[in-house]
C-alpha cells in the first residue's frame, strides 16, 4: 500500500484515538478495510530499515523460525531454521526448540498434474490449495494424506476497465454476470458451489442472507444468456463487442476464465485471453 518503490497511501497518522489514512488517487482495493487492518499489506517497517532501504533483501530482518538460503528462478525458494528462533513447543510435557526441520524448501511447479503427483509420491510434504476436485481422488488412491477444507477469505473476480466503453456501461457489465452460470463454472472447478457474502460472510453479525438482497442483486446470480444478450442489445451493443482479458498463469484462474469466455460467446461476446507470469 506504501512502500519506497511507490503504493496509493500518502501518508498515515493519528488524530487522538483515530488513524488517518490519506490518499491521493482511487484504488479499487481501498474499498476493502481489511487490508488496512491486517494481513500481508499491514507489515509496519522500523525507521532504520527504511533508511537503510526496504527493497534490498540484504535489509530485511525478522523474528520468524525460518532464515532465506537460496532463490533459483523456476526451480525453488528455500529457507533454513533459524537457531535463535523464540519460540518452543510442548509435547506430552517436554518443551522443544522449534522448528524441527532444518530446512524449508518451496518447489516452483509450474504444471497442476506434476504437483499432484509430486503430492501423491511424498516428494512434496504439504500443499495447501490442493484444487477441491482432487479431494476425492486422493481421499482414495491415497488414504495416508490428511486432508482439511478452509474457506478462503477472498473472490475471485473478473475486474473489467470501467473508464472506457463498453465496461464504463453498468448495465453491459451486469450483462456479462448474468451470462455466466456461476453454480456450473464453481463445480467444475472446485468441485461445489457455496453462495457466500463478502466481504463478510455467513459466520459475521454483517451478513446479509442472500434472499434478504435487492432483487437487482439477487438476480446477477441467476444464469439467463438471452436476458443477457437483451441487455447488451438495450445497452447499444446488439452485436455484441470484444475484449481482452489479461490474466496470470495459474491453472485455477485459467480453467474459470476459459469457462467465461465460452459463456460470453453465447451473447456475443469475443474474449481473448492473454496469459502472463504473475509478476508481469
Amino acid at each position: 500500500m506504501r512502500t519506497e518503490n511507490g503504493g496509493w497511501i500518502d501518508s498515515i497518522y493519528d488524530e487522538d484515538d483515530t488513524v488517518v489514512v490519506e490518499t491521493s488517487k482511487f484504488v479499487p482495493l481501498s474499498i476493502d478495510w481489511r487490508p488496512l487492518a491486517h494481513g500481508w499489506a499491514m507489515g509496519i517497517y522500523a525507521p532504520e530499515v527504511v533508511a537503510a532501504g526496504a527493497s534490498d533483501w540484504d535489509n530485511l530482518v525478522g523474528t520468524g523460525p525460518f532464515m532465506f538460503k537460496e532463490y533459483v528462478a523456476g526451480s525453488h525458494i528455500s529457507y533454513a531454521r533459524n537457531p535463535h528462533y523464540w519460540d518452543t513447543t510442548t509435547i506430552n510435557g517436554k518443551e522443544y526448540p522449534i522448528p524441527f526441520i532444518d530446512e524449508l524448501l518451496y518447489a516452483q511447479i509450474v504444471d497442476e498434474s506434476t504437483r499432484i503427483a509430486a503430492l501423491r509420491t511424498g516428494v512434496m510434504d504439504v500443499w495447501h490449495t490442493v484444487p477441491l476436485v482432487y479431494g476425492d481422488t486422493l481421499a482414495r488412491i491415497n488414504p495416508e494424506l490428511i486432508q482439511q477444507k478452509w474457506a478462503m477469505e477472498s473472490m475471485e473476480c473478473l475486474v473489467m476497465r470501467t473508464d472506457r466503453p463498453p465496461f464504463d456501461n453498468h448495465e453491459v457489465r451486469r450483462a456479462m454476470m448474468i451470462a455466466l452460470d456461476l453454480p456450473a463454472i464453481s463445480r467444475a472447478r472446485y468441485g461445489e458451489w457455496v453462495l457466500r457474502g463478502w466481504p463478510a460472510d455467513a459466520t459475521t453479525a454483517a451478513y446479509t442472507p442472500f434472499e434478504e438482497l435487492p432483487a437487482r442483486t439477487q438476480e446477477l446470480y441467476d444464469y439467463d444468456s438471452v436476458k443477457a444478450r437483451q441487455m447488451l442489445a438495450d445497452a447499444g451493443y446488439p452485436d455484441g463487442f470484444r475484449f481482452e482479458i489479461v490474466l496470470p498463469s495459474y491453472d485455477e484462474v485459467i480453467d474459470y476464465v476459459t469457462m467465461a469466455v465460452a459463456y460470453w460467446a453465447d451473447i456475443g461476446v469475443e474474449a481473448t485471453m492473454k496469459v502472463m507470469e504473475p509478476g508481469a
